[in-house]
């Protein structure tokens, strides 16, 4: 007898980030995802929602002079963890190493944490709800020789970057959502939201075309 569980997914998606800048900088882009109302359907102000406000992404970026345009798909999230092999997958490998048709190795430098890559967008509803996209650029100050090297820091943000390291960013935890916001001195040029609506659908219902 097999038994298999259904869970939660989304279609694979990319977004772009158009920025102007009078100079070439190195930069550090974040990203956010939050609901624009609450329970009962009333659209909240930005100081109520702060703490609702997930990280979907965090990366440095070289910004040229004039108009750049940053490409970003979901599978380069750094704070998604790799998708762990099923139990049947793994079953099947320590079997194999049992009957020595095959060796297993534990990988220790295998990353377990993070944020699961199936789960980066929330359910939403069948006929759509709303949700503010923010994204915040900020001048990136390297903290380290090697802040992202020779060491993966994927998930960083989340599950740290290890003993006798630097984390590799001079901004608090949770910036800018870490003190209390006034909305009307909140929006900066540095800054931009966007209402976007996250459709639920069955299986059977999407396309299995992927963008």
């Amino acid at each position: 007898m097999h038994v298999r569980m259904q869970r939660l997914n989304h279609k694979p998606l990319t977004y772009k980030i158009e920025v102007s800048s009078d100079k070439a900088v190195d930069a550090y882009v974040r990203v956010f995802l939050a609901p624009k109302h609450n329970h009962l359907g009333e659209e909240m102000d930005m100081n109520d929602r702060r703490h609702l406000f997930v990280e979907m992404d965090r990366f440095p970026y070289h910004v040229q002079v004039g108009k750049t345009v940053i490409e970003r798909n979901s599978h380069d999230s750094s704070i998604v963890a790799p998708t762990p092999d099923s139990y049947r997958t793994f079953w099947k490998k320590v079997t194999d190493a049992v009957e020595g048709k095959t060796q297993y190795y534990i990988d220790r430098s295998h990353n377990y944490c993070g944020f699961p890559k199936n789960l980066l967008l929330p359910k939403g509803q069948k006929g759509g709800m709303a949700f503010t996209f923010y994204v915040i650029i900020t001048p990136y100050v390297k903290q380290d020789e090697h802040d992202f090297e020779p060491y993966d820091y994927k998930s960083f943000s989340y599950c740290g970057v290890g003993h006798g390291r630097k984390y590799p960013d001079d901004k608090p935890l949770g910036f800018p959502f870490d003190r209390q916001i006034r909305s009307k001195d909140f929006n900066t040029p540095n800054m931009f939201f966007k209402d976007v609506y996250i459709f639920h659908k069955k299986l059977d219902e999407v396309s299995t075309t992927t963008h």
